[in-house]
């Protein structure tokens, strides 16, 4: 047998168990099924001002979808100029989006109401997270392959300056006050504080793990929280499911320096009627109640959105108290609670489906089906198995 030949029968013996799990794994009941083979691939959500308008950008397209939040239909769909757009942010005022595209090195500075293009700023090295300083004035973009956020003037849509950050930065937040701002580095495992008005940082905080995926301020500029996996390194890998955990960690932000949080364990999921605890696989996006009594994570790899207590002091050392799933679309990625507190929306980045759920309960209020795309993506299914963890011991 000939090398070309023995590899090609290698690669049918991998591409045939490779349907076959994902055959098993779609044929459980439990399981979200994903999108066929047209996504468009929400990744994150932001709202405007008065909550009527969602924006959502769909990586696979290139676009922002413009939705209706009452009605819950998508209305018009706005081209950002590059590929791959990930983060984005409404200016205070309402009139423009800011998009970071992901794949094409740029910022797309946009008419909210129309989608005309007034800018696009050139940004190379994979700009990921946006957020938009409160008086308007700037935008801060993770840079994530050159360890650093940019800030942009948001009026002459230029560069103005670079805060080197920890490894591989992409979600970031701000305190309400607009004068810290904290980055989330994936692979660094650790916050970076940015001081907004010296435009330096104020050091780096250390987190418990990496893939941090998430961050979020609390509403009153206290503590940051950040969804990240500790690894178990120093045990044996005759249990897989001890070799990684996935935590939430709350920072301190208020001291100087800072100081660590509260942090909560997450694998203890339980399905009615099961005896079995689950893991939260691949925890991706956080959002906060402006109480802060509860926060939702997108947990990407169960397709859920896990619901928790925070700063509750009935809750024992690593058991979430009242922790609550709802099921949703096919790999929840980003998140975010409209401004009248009542519902979280989901990007179902691997469903071409936002879902919107009760901040009340665990509750599915209502789906939004995002449309054809405008390409076929024949390895939607192969993504899906790659990030679900149904084949996996507990989840």
């Amino acid at each position: 047998m000939s090398r070309i030949q023995a590899f090609t029968r290698s690669l049918g013996v991998l591409i045939g168990l490779a349907f076959a799990s994902t055959s098993a794994l779609l044929s459980d009941a439990s399981t979200t099924v994903p999108a066929s083979n047209e996504n468009r691939a929400p990744f994150a959500i932001a709202f405007s001002r008065d909550g009527s308008r969602a924006y959502v950008t769909e990586m696979a397209e290139g676009s922002v979808a413009v939705l209706d939040t009452a009605a819950r239909k998508v209305l018009d769909r706005y081209r950002t100029g590059g590929e791959r757009p990930a983060g984005l942010a409404v200016t205070p005022d309402g009139r423009e989006l800011v998009v970071a595209n992901s794949f094409s090195g740029t910022v797309a500075i946009l008419d909210a109401a129309t989608g005309t293009q007034r800018a696009l700023v050139a940004l190379p090295g994979m700009p990921y997270g946006v957020k938009v300083s409160p008086d308007g004035k700037r935008a801060y973009a993770t840079v994530s392959q050159l360890d650093q956020v940019a800030v942009i003037d948001l009026k002459t849509a230029a560069v103005t300056a670079r805060v080197p950050v920890g490894r591989r930065p992409r979600a970031l937040d701000l305190t309400p006050d607009g004068k810290t701002l904290v980055v989330a580095n994936l692979t660094g495992g650790s916050l970076s504080l940015i001081d907004t008005v010296a435009l330096k940082s104020r050091g780096e905080f250390k987190l418990k793990g990496t893939n941090v995926r998430g961050v979020t301020v609390t509403a009153d500029g206290e503590e940051a929280y950040a969804t990240l996996m500790p690894p178990f390194n120093a045990l044996p890998a005759g249990d897989p499911k001890e070799i990684w955990h996935n935590l939430v960690q709350a920072v301190r932000l208020s001291s100087d320096p800072p100081l660590k949080g509260e942090d909560q364990w997450m694998d203890f999921a339980r399905v009615a009627g099961e005896a079995d605890i689950l893991g939260s696989a691949d925890q991706h996006d956080i959002v906060l109640d402006k109480d802060a009594r509860h926060a939702w994570i997108a947990v990407s790899g169960r397709d859920v959105v896990t619901r928790i207590t925070i700063h509750d002091t009935r809750r024992i050392v690593i058991w979430p108290f009242s922790q609550q799933e709802t099921r949703v679309g096919a790999n929840p990625r980003g998140l975010a609670i409209t401004p009248n507190g009542r519902e979280v929306w989901v990007a179902n980045h691997l469903g071409n489906s936002l879902t919107v759920v009760s901040t009340d309960s665990p509750t599915v209020l209502g789906t939004v089906l995002l449309g054809p795309a405008t390409k076929q993506d024949p390895t939607i299914l192969g993504q899906y198995l790659f990030n679900h963890s149904g084949l996996t011991r507990n989840q």
